[in-house]
């Protein structure tokens, strides 16, 4: 459990139509530089499942108290060889917003890289257009590492995108919790 109504656990297939849901949302979208396109249910089932099963990746779903995804947090690139990966958070329900699951979250997800995967580095990108976000990450031990000028183009605008990594010898186990 993240606190008395959410919890994590790994996807499943009835997490499809929620999820689908907010990756369509497209006021959701125009704050992610990650995705901005639209998916149809079977895309997003057949996706759903590709993230279930591919090694380089750990993923893990929101749920609130009914046990409905809310939300998802994971890994992604893990590289064993160099010791790092990248990772994302989305909290699609916007009533869960603004109660620290995100930031929560995301410290569960960065402890696990370290202590269980035993990886150096996480890192992430987020739009300039997000201070709050990167206000967050901050907050956890991300570091700025770069700006890629103009690197995206949302909704009729170039964004520039931050980078942001945090290494283990700098992260503060727990520090959200």
């Amino acid at each position: 459990m993240i606190d008395e109504d959410f919890g994590l656990k790994l996807p499943e297939p009835r997490d499809v139509d929620s999820s689908n849901a907010f990756k369509n949302d497209q006021e959701l979208a125009s704050m992610l530089g990650s995705f901005n396109r639209v998916y149809s249910r079977a895309d997003f089932a057949d996706r759903v499942e590709f993230h279930r099963n591919t090694k380089d990746e750990v993923l893990w779903v929101f749920i609130n108290g009914d046990d409905t995804c809310v939300g998802h947090v994971g890994g992604y690139k893990i590289d064993h060889r160099v010791g790092q990966a990248e990772f994302a958070v989305i909290l699609g329900e916007q009533a869960t917003w603004g109660r620290g699951l995100g930031t929560k979250c995301t410290d569960l997800a960065v402890e696990h890289a370290f202590r269980e995967l035993n990886l150096r580095r996480v890192y992430l990108d987020v739009l300039a257009t997000r201070p709050r976000a990167q206000h967050v990450y901050e907050k956890l031990g991300f570091l700025v590492e770069g700006r890629r000028r103009q690197a995206r183009f949302e909704f009729g605008q170039y964004v520039d995108v931050i980078e942001l990594p945090l290494m283990r010898d700098d992260y503060r186990c727990g520090s959200a919790r």
